[in-house]
């Protein structure tokens, strides 16, 4: 190992275990996931896994800005 880490952001935490099990810390300052630059690739495919946005009025996951069950556009929050 290199030594060397690389940030991971986007919605990490349903992922979380995944990343720490790849040698991943959370970094509460940064907010955000420091993984071994030989791992990040495979940290960065677990988070480009989850969804894009989330609707904070019902909780859903979402591929897209739009909530079908609120049918509303007014909660939904992108992360990533």
């Amino acid at each position: 190992m290199s030594g060397t880490l690389v940030a991971i952001i986007g919605n990490t935490y349903p992922v979380k275990d995944e990343i720490k099990a790849l040698g991943g810390r959370w970094d509460a300052t940064r907010k955000c996931w420091m993984v071994p630059q030989e791992r990040a690739d495979e940290a960065r495919t677990l988070v480009e896994a989850q969804p894009a946005w989330v609707c904070d009025e019902c909780g859903a996951e979402l591929s897209r800005p739009w909530c079908p069950g609120c049918r509303d556009e007014m909660f939904i929050r992108q992360v990533r």
